[in-house]
């Protein structure tokens, strides 16, 4: 019993990164009263909205960390080279092609170190501007400018490494991805735990920011190049162009794409900020917070599952996709459905048992949130189906989706508060971007005629 007990703990590619995620929403929970009681409500909104830049700067990615994890996947399912669109060919290659991925590599390093010194400039020239103007509306200490500085270093830290993660997810190595990701959390928690205590407050939140991620990308990196096992390409030395070339035309319609999900669910928290003020920022992200959480530990199960999608998809084995992804995309929701009831029903007097300066939103609101949130998931499991093909249909739909909800924002906020921000979110994403990627995932999984993509949506680009 012993022994089956430790092979499946070597084995187990769901338990570590259900660990790291319990862990992860574990350690939210315990800190966060904690932090509710040591950091006042206007604190906690300008940290919410530090999240937001750097949600913000992260765009600066284009879409490359989802090409690199798809691109990883074929490389190490045997895919002979990479496709500007569509699926590789293997050409009955059974082992990884490691040249391959070690030009991916390569490349994928000298992107990231690049837009990480650029994503930190503009944090730093621009983000300070609307940084600096909240804190002197809302009368806080000018101290918290600094903290913005740092938590500009941060971001710029975490965008130029997170690729090392993605690409040892993207080989399916998620077992070890998970371990590391269960060691930088605990470390991540005792920094933040220790931070707060000692009075930090928002400081102590930058500081645990930057040592998990910073202990996560070691191991990923060291456990990477062990499995890699080729040479890599000096930093200096040129990038592979054609391997650039073929990751290019899927890497700018994901940017474009992830620009359009931004301002569908991160903009809000910034017009918020600038039109509900720092307390009503505080309450909206505090409710958002949790229930991404809850939408986090609902997405594992699909989440380690998507590299062998990707694989699946190169062996052209649909059923196999098929097997995969509904069991685990719908057992998912239905458990952060679980959760939320239990949050909405009893967020409220567990938030004034721990005495915290920060409430959640009224339960009507959060109700509403959380049904639009579980839309927007349900569409992204069937997005990431679509994307796992190497096909990007919803460029179009998702950046002008985002454009028409800020702008419906920006007029409804001012005039109808809270009801105007969730109105502007909920009914532009159910114009389209609620149904039309379930439609398309639907086709590839031959489940409903495909047809013509242009005659089948509303909105599309090839």
């Amino acid at each position: 019993m012993i022994l089956r007990t430790k092979k499946f703990l070597a084995q187990s590619e769901i338990l570590w990164p259900l660990i790291f995620t319990g862990l992860r929403m574990g350690s939210g929970i315990l800190v966060l009263p904690l932090a509710l009681r040591m950091i006042p409500a206007v604190e906690m909104g300008i940290y919410y909205t530090f999240m937001s830049l750097s949600a913000l700067a992260m765009l600066l990615d284009f879409g490359m960390v989802g090409t690199i994890g798809r691109s990883a996947a074929y490389a190490w399912g045997g895919a002979s080279s990479f496709t500007g669109f569509g699926l590789p060919d293997h050409q009955g290659r059974a082992e990884p092609n490691r040249p391959l991925l070690a030009s991916l590599t390569h490349v994928t390093r000298v992107w990231y170190y690049v837009l990480a010194i650029v994503a930190g400039l503009l944090l730093v020239l621009f983000g300070t501007v609307f940084i600096n103007q909240r804190i002197r509306e809302a009368g806080l200490d000018p101290s918290l400018s600094l903290c913005w500085l740092f938590f500009a270093f941060v971001t710029a830290y975490s965008l130029g490494t997170a690729f090392w993660n993605q690409l040892l997810t993207g080989i399916g190595d998620v077992r070890n991805v998970g371990k590391y990701g269960v060691i930088s959390q605990s470390c991540s928690t005792i920094v933040l735990v220790v931070g707060l205590l000692c009075g930090l407050k928002v400081w102590a939140y930058a500081i645990s920011l930057l040592i998990g991620p910073a202990i996560a990308r070691y191991y990923a990196r060291r456990r990477f190049l062990h499995l890699l096992d080729a040479p890599l390409p000096k930093i200096l030395s040129r990038p592979d162009l054609q391997v650039l070339r073929s990751l290019w035309p899927m890497t700018w319609r994901m940017g474009v794409s992830i620009l359009g999900v931004f301002l569908s669910q991160r903009g809000n928290v910034l017009i918020s900020s600038a039109f509900l003020g720092l307390e009503e920022t505080a309450r909206y992200g505090l409710t958002l917070n949790l229930f991404a959480i809850l939408f986090q530990i609902a997405g594992v199960p699909l989440y380690v599952a998507n590299p062998r999608i990707a694989q699946a998809y190169v062996r052209r084995d649909i059923p196999e996709v098929r097997r995969l992804f509904f069991m685990r995309a719908y057992g998912g929701l239905a458990l952060a459905l679980i959760g939320a009831v239990i949050l909405i029903a009893f967020g409220p007097q567990i938030m004034a048992l721990i005495g915290s300066k920060t409430s959640l939103l009224p339960r009507f609101f959060a109700g509403v949130l959380f049904f639009i949130l579980l839309l927007d998931n349900h569409q992204n499991h069937y997005t990431n189906l679509v994307l796992s093909s190497n096909e990007n249909p919803f460029v179009l739909s998702t950046i002008l989706s985002g454009v028409v909800m800020i702008s419906c924002s920006f007029w409804m906020t001012p005039r109808y508060g809270i009801t105007g921000l969730l109105l502007s979110h909920g009914l532009v994403q159910l114009a389209c971007n609620h149904w039309w990627p379930v439609v398309r995932g639907l086709q590839i999984l031959k489940k409903i005629p495909k047809g013509n993509l242009r005659e089948t949506s509303p909105i599309s680009l090839a």
